[in-house]
Order: structure tokens, then C-alpha cells, then sequence
């Protein structure tokens, strides 16, 4: 039996991200709410409030 592998976890603000086994990344809210996103997904969303707001 293997044990499964340590999944980091980063926090931005209060906000919990972890990537999970199907290459999605898990997005989580202090009151444990969350969604699962692509990669793309992110990196566009990240790419539009930088070119918004710095």
C-alpha cells in the first residue's frame, strides 16, 4: 500500500489553494466554500485583476 503524496497548500489572503489529483486547482473560502478550476482558468483570472489593478 502507498501512502498518497503531501498536498501543499498556499494561501493568498484568506484564501486556501491546493491542486488536486485530477490537475484542477481547489480554491477554498475560510467558510470552507470552494470550486475547482483549470490551470487556464486561473492564470486568466490572476492575469486580469494584475492588468486591473497594478
Amino acid at each position: 500500500m502507498t501512502t498518497p503524496k503531501e498536498v501543499k497548500t498556499f494561501r493568498i489572503g484568506n484564501f486556501a489553494l491546493r491542486k488536486t489529483a485530477d490537475r484542477k486547482i481547489w480554491i477554498e473560502t475560510p467558510d470552507g466554500e470552494g470550486g475547482s478550476f483549470s490551470e487556464d482558468e486561473v492564470e486568466k483570472a490572476l492575469e486580469a485583476f494584475y492588468s486591473k489593478y497594478f
